[in-house]
């Protein structure tokens, strides 16, 4: 009798806290500014629970894509600046003059003529290293091998570019592609040393530019 009179107590208690629950008036709160009290029935605790923190919800961007970009160059302008600075100062500890060197630099950059095809055709493989880098950091990986991976693609570019041929459009989309390839298999070298044996990346990267 003591156990029956116990179960019908608790039965009672969950249907009035479910009639309690119905009967409770819609909150015009937005979902991730309700709280929830002490007195409120299980349902409400578990939904409150699933709720993603409000560290997490998204909020809504206060930088527009403009402000965004003008934060990009600037940055870019003050690392140019910086890189200037540094070496003409460089330039003076040594005992020289630091203007000489300025204009040989930008002469040798900028003004001559040619010389803009030839710093971006430098500088394109650079940009082609920075962008595997941040595909790598993304994915929680430090990859400090890319001088390899960027000369076994350049490699294998050039080998297919030169066994395939065809017209100039089509030769140049053949080296691209069997470059990014050559380049991701001596990539996959390491990453299969990290996931086969656990080798650190940083250290199989860095032994495989040596390698290429």
């Amino acid at each position: 009798m003591l156990r029956c009179g116990r179960f019908r107590a608790a039965i009672s208690n969950v249907s009035c806290s479910l009639v309690s629950w119905r009967n409770t008036p819609k909150c015009s709160l937005p979902r991730n500014q309700r709280v929830v009290s002490t007195s409120a029935p299980l349902s409400t605790w578990v939904s409150a629970w699933l709720r993603p923190p409000r560290s997490r919800m998204t909020e809504p961007r206060t930088t527009t894509q403009g402000t965004r970009l003008g934060e990009w160059i600037g940055l870019y302008c003050l690392s140019v600046l910086a890189a200037l600075v540094l070496s003409a100062l460089l330039v003076e500890a040594t005992g020289g003059d630091w203007r000489p060197v300025v204009n040989a630099l930008l002469d040798g950059s900028l003004r001559k003529p040619g010389r803009w095809g030839e710093t971006l055709g430098t500088a394109a493989p650079i940009l082609l290293v920075a962008v595997g880098t941040i595909v790598s950091g993304k994915a929680g990986l430090i990859n400090i091998g890319q001088e390899g991976q960027l000369l076994v693609g350049a490699a294998f570019g050039t080998y297919f570019g030169f066994l395939i041929g065809g017209p100039g459009p089509f030769n140049l989309v053949v080296i691209v592609l069997f470059g990014a390839l050559g380049g991701g298999l001596w990539a996959g070298v390491a990453a299969l040393l990290k996931f086969w044996r656990d080798v650190p990346e940083v250290l199989s990267t860095l032994l495989l530019v040596t390698v290429g």
